[in-house]
């Protein structure tokens, strides 16, 4: 499931490799020199990056230097000569995650590999679930804040919603609606009898106020508040 950024100048080694690489990758994206591989990873969505380091246009690691300014999560294998041991320290200060040796050997690639892609998956799924978890806490946090500035019975603005829309008025306006004996309603005809006296008065007052500059809350089991915001 992951994808690969191939960078590799030299034709022939790419034929030899790119049947291996697409054994283990989903798409295998082919770059043949350092400033076309950054193109390629711009304009791809790339986990993995094998690239050689030397290189005309751009050398590997000048590469991978701006690819890492871009994403700097994203693993990186270079294919490095025995004669190229000069760069190991460049590779080290940039985070490169493996090498692998020219000329390249099966099992050689088959552990470096396994092992990045394995590391490569769980990072992906370490960010999915963060993403998720976050999302979920955004969630969870949206239906908390609604219950507490909404009444969920009616859908009127709540106790908690007037005082604090208040705290900052000297002298608020504000008119105080009572239902006088809702409780015989209650004993008489039942609780979800009650409810929905409740809810059809809730609406009523919403009709009642819709051309006006009024706010509607619904304070306690029978009280409501208007309350003029003009």
């Amino acid at each position: 499931t992951l994808n690969l950024l191939y960078v590799e100048d030299n034709e022939n080694a790419r034929k030899s490799s790119l049947e291996l690489f697409s054994n283990f990758f989903e798409n295998v994206v082919v770059a043949y020199d350092g400033q076309d591989g950054l193109n390629k990873f711009k304009e791809n969505s790339i986990d993995v990056i094998i690239t050689d380091i030397n290189m005309p246009k751009m050398l590997g690691t000048d590469m991978i230097n701006e690819i890492k300014k871009i994403d700097e999560k994203v693993s990186v294998i270079f294919l490095s000569a025995y004669n190229e041991s000069s760069f190991l320290s460049e590779g080290i200060r940039l985070g490169v995650d493996g090498y692998l040796l020219k000329p390249l050997r099966p099992n050689d690639i088959i552990n470096v590999l396994s092992k990045i892609c394995e590391r490569t998956i769980l990072q992906r799924e370490h960010v999915n679930y963060t993403k998720n978890l976050e999302s979920e806490i955004q969630e969870h946090t949206r239906q908390l804040d609604k219950k507490l500035h909404f009444d969920e019975l009616t859908g009127l603005y709540s106790r908690y919603s007037f005082f604090e829309d208040i705290a900052d008025i000297n002298t608020p306006i504000v008119f105080i609606i009572d239902i006088n004996k809702f409780k015989v309603v209650n004993e008489i005809y039942g609780a979800s009898v009650g409810t929905k006296v409740l809810k059809e008065f809730a609406n009523f007052l919403l009709i009642f106020t819709r051309d006006s500059t009024y706010k509607v809350y619904r304070i306690s089991g029978d009280e409501f508040i208007f309350r003029d915001e003009a």
